[in-house]
This record gives structure tokens, sequence and C-alpha cells, in this order.
């Protein structure tokens, strides 16, 4: 294919999602029913948040009141804590860095407003700066895997859906962007997305 674009995911691709594996643990801690966690964190205050429709702050006392923390204060340290482990995928700076020389490309997050700055404070690693286009869901106001954030992706970067290829750890969403004509790669681990991103792009990648 005539590929001139790369677009990735964040979490579970660039950020590996190791927190999940903490969950059960960080319930019993709190004293919280089984699946807590997951209702207060993912459910649909988040869903709000990912688009715009829930500050920060709102979504932050959604927290405190779900897992019977104190105030924003603690919720602040819960976050810190649990999500001691994330780290940023050193291979994908890597290869993002190298195609740049050759491709435009992309981050496409179902994020949190602020993401970019917070990533950049905890791991001096800009993602508006290293991204020719950094696409946030609360920045817009619109998720994966809504086709339109897709096609606002493909018009920001001057492409078309043949020429672009998106990797995404989840199904969902890759099976959206494939849709719309959009090449993709499922995400499950470092080493086979690469490999199955140097097959499409018929080259291989650092």
């Amino acid at each position: 294919p005539d590929l001139r674009a790369v677009i990735f995911d964040w979490g579970g691709v660039f950020s590996p999602l190791s927190f999940f594996r903490r969950t059960e643990e960080w319930e019993r801690r709190l004293g919280l029913p089984a699946g807590t966690l997951e209702r207060v964190l993912w459910g649909r205050e988040w869903k709000q948040l990912e688009i715009g429709a829930l500050s920060q702050e709102a979504f932050d006392e959604h927290v405190a009141r779900g897992l019977g923390l104190p105030d924003r204060e603690a919720v602040r340290r819960f976050y810190a804590e649990y999500y001691a482990d994330q780290q940023v995928e050193p291979r994908l700076v890597e290869a993002v860095r190298a195609l740049r020389d050759q491709y435009r490309v992309a981050l496409l997050t179902n994020a949190y407003p602020g993401h970019a700055e917070g990533v950049k404070e905890r791991y001096g690693f800009d993602p508006r700066a290293e991204f020719d286009l950094y696409v946030n869901s609360a920045e817009v106001g619109i998720a994966k895997p809504d086709l339109a954030i897709y096609r606002y992706v493909l018009d920001r970067l001057g492409v078309r859906a043949g020429q672009a290829v998106f990797l995404d750890d989840l199904i969902r969403n890759t099976d959206a962007a494939a849709l719309m004509g959009i090449h993709t790669v499922v995400f499950t681990d470092v080493e086979t997305a690469l490999e199955d991103l140097a097959a499409l792009l018929n080259h291989p990648v650092p």
C-alpha cells in the first residue's frame, strides 16, 4: 500500500496498562467489593471525561465518592500509587522518531484533559512535540471508535484512509478504523506490532 501516515494509540500501546494487575489488591486495601475500581474509574463518568463533557475536578470528586476517599488530595495520592508502575515504551519512542523522517506520525488517544502535559512532566516525553499530530479525545469532543475522530485525524494529516495505518490494542477501535479503509495493526506486544508494521511499510522499523 501507498502508506504515508502512521497513527499510534497511547494507553495499552505506548504505555502498557500494567496497573490493571493491581486492581484486586487495591480493592482489598480500600475494602471495596470486586469490580468497584473498574466501574468507578472506567464507567459512565470516564466516558464523559474523555470527550470533555465532565471536568477533571468533577471526575475526581466522583472517584472520591466511589472509592470512599475523603477529598481530591486523597484521590491524587491514589492516582500516584495506582499508576506508579506506568512507563513509556522506549522501542516505540525510537520507532516514532525514525518514522518521522519518512511518514506523518500521529498519536490518537482517548484520554483525560491535560494528558500531554502530564506525560511530559512525568516522563520527559512531550507528545505534542514528538508527533506530527497529537489528538486527545477530551480536547476534540469525540472518542474512538466514533468514525468522526478518524476522519478528523486523516484530514489533519492530509492523507486518505488507504494511506494510513493505525495501531491500537482494542479491536473495537481497529475495526472502526478498518471500516474506513485505514490499514490496522492490533497491538498485543511491541515486537509483534513492529513486525506487523514493518510488513505493511515494506521496510524494517527500528
